[in-house]
């Protein structure tokens, strides 16, 4: 989840959002474990992609392509 110096996941989310755009936009699953914190903000900024790239979150989870292990 970490690359020195303090690189986030969610921040990697963003830097790549236009590349996991598209992989959305061809039927890819995105699979998210660790702590609560952790999945809070990586589904925030999920969110936020999604909203730019005109991608429904909702219909995302509902269809099983967003998926969380959180502990």
């Amino acid at each position: 989840s970490r690359i020195s110096p303090f690189t986030y996941v969610q921040h990697l989310i963003k830097r790549d959002a236009t590349i996991i755009a598209q992989a959305l936009g061809q039927g890819a699953t995105v699979m998210i474990c660790g702590g609560k914190a952790m999945a809070a903000a990586v589904e925030d900024e999920f969110q936020t992609l999604c909203v730019q790239a005109n991608i429904d979150f909702h219909a995302l989870k509902s269809q099983g392509r967003f998926k969380q292990v959180v502990f």
